[in-house]
Formats: structure tokens, sequence, C-alpha cells
């Protein structure tokens, strides 16, 4: 019963890595100059976590580190907006391939212990 209760958190446990491995992005390449390509080089986060955690974890991480990306990385800083074009499109890869990835890389959730347990006449 303990182990179904923490395999229901896994989505979260994945959001929330994403989310953080989004904003130490942020923090570190605040200056650099492959800023407009980090979304891109985040879909490797998006995997493992697909991988880890399942598809739900990977799709909730990928909108959560596109949304903070918008938001602390490019400029306008703290808008959605993003004025960089080639930050917009990566952005927008970001969104796409880390859906699409979480959904073919991510594992069905564990089958629930009452379905298969057979119950005896």
């Amino acid at each position: 019963m303990g182990s179904q209760r923490f395999h229901a958190l896994d989505p979260i446990y994945g959001m929330g890595l994403c989310t953080a491995a989004a904003s130490a992005l942020c923090l570190f390449l605040e200056k650099s100059s492959v800023k407009p390509s980090v979304p891109i080089y985040f879909l490797v986060v998006v995997v493992l976590v697909a991988f880890r955690f399942g598809a739900l974890a990977g799709m909730l991480g990928t909108m959560m580190a596109a949304a903070i990306f918008a938001l602390f990385l490019f400029e306008p800083l703290r808008s959605l907006a993003v004025h960089n074009v080639d930050a917009r499109n990566n952005l927008i890869c970001l969104l796409l391939f880390g859906v699409a990835v979480s959904e073919l890389c991510g594992h069905p959730p564990p089958p629930s212990r009452q379905s298969t347990t057979k119950i005896a006449s």
C-alpha cells in the first residue's frame, strides 16, 4: 500500500525536478551566449524525467520549464513574451518535442493491486 502512494506522487517529483533544473539553468546561464539554445538542451532533462517518473511528469515538467525560461531567462524578464525570435522558436520546440518525447518515453502507471489479485472461490 505504501509503495502505491509513492508512485502516485511520481508526476509531482518529476515536475519538481524539471522546475529545479530550469531554475538553476536560469541562474547559471543568465549572462551566457548560449541562452537561446537552452530549451533545446533541456530536452535531455525531460527525457530522463519521463523515463524515471513517467509521461505525465515529463509533460508537466516541460510546461513548467518553458514558463520559467520565458519568465526568467529571456528578455523581457518577468513576462511570458519573448522578443528574441530564436529563443521563442526554441521554446516552442521544447513544448512540442517535450510533450511528444514524454509520451513516447514515459512508462504507464503501475497497475493497482486490486486488479491483479484473483478472488478464490
